[in-house]
């Protein structure tokens, strides 16, 4: 027999077997999804928990800021000074607008009322998001 006659055969074999076999049961595979999912929930919460304890065993962390616990965590206190130097970025760009001191012509075109209505907009929303986002990620 030649080569191609082998390879004939092989092909003749595999698609035989792929015609003639059986449905694969799809209750069985959602049934070991639901299952992996729950596993990985499992481990997940398992992370957050051991996560907690060892930041929670650390002696030597630094006390809590005003007596407010959620400041003894690092990674708030970070937060916590990377929202504060945003805020403080707002105010000092909101006086500048209110001063007309920044060069673009929409600001320079703005009336008095008009422009702290502007700063007082956005000074506004910006707290709004500033809360939002520190109680999300502390």
């Amino acid at each position: 027999m030649s080569t191609f006659e082998v390879q004939k055969a092989q092909l003749n074999t595999i698609s035989q077997l792929l015609v003639n076999s059986t449905p694969v049961d799809t209750k069985s595979i959602d049934a070991t999804v639901k299952e992996l999912q729950a596993e990985i929930e499992d481990v997940k919460a398992e992370i957050r928990k051991e996560r907690r304890v060892f930041m929670d065993s650390n002696v030597d962390a630094s006390p809590a800021v005003g007596g407010l616990y959620f400041t003894k965590v690092p990674d708030n206190q970070i937060l916590i000074a990377f929202l504060s130097c945003f805020g403080a970025f707002l105010l000092f760009t909101g006086l500048l607008v209110i001063f007309n001191k920044i060069p673009i012509a929409y600001f320079q075109g703005l009336t008095m009322p008009n422009r702290l209505t502007t700063v007082g907009l956005f000074w506004c929303i910006s707290l709004i998001f500033t809360y939002i986002a520190f109680f999300a990620f502390t």
